[in-house]
């Protein structure tokens, strides 16, 4: 199936970018700078597949999981050649400082550092497989 993108409000907005589709894939694109009320402060991904390539997921703050917030079981998270850092769960008990993911999640070559949150400062991983 083609790719479909929901909503891509949140580049440089105060809102996230959210998917709530198939497949999503973010390629050369720096999401910073968001802060909304809930979690995914930078991309909020219920249910799909997101591919994020050669791009950068920082500054961002949220209650939790405030880097990238991919949700539910149904899901898949894999990102190649990026950088998430600088993101801050606000919550005292705030967890995925950096990323949330309860799904897939596979990293390769990506750097995350600096992310902030009471739980999993960098990744907050609930089930599934992480690689």
């Amino acid at each position: 199936p083609r790719d479909q993108l929901a909503e891509a409000r949140g580049l440089g907005d105060r809102a996230p970018a959210r998917a709530g589709v198939a497949q999503l894939l973010l390629d050369r694109v720096h999401v910073t700078g968001n802060s909304p009320d809930s979690g995914g402060g930078g991309i909020n991904l219920q249910n799909g597949h997101l591919r994020i390539r050669n791009s950068t997921i920082s500054d961002n703050t949220a209650p939790s999981c405030s880097g990238i917030n991919a949700g539910g079981f149904n899901n898949s998270l894999e990102v190649i050649n990026s950088t998430i850092s600088g993101n801050q769960a606000t919550l005292s008990t705030g967890v995925g400082g950096g990323v949330c993911t309860t799904g897939y999640a596979a990293f390769r070559n990506v750097t995350i550092v600096r992310n902030h949150a009471s739980y999993g400062g960098g990744i907050f991983q609930t089930a599934n497989t992480l690689s």
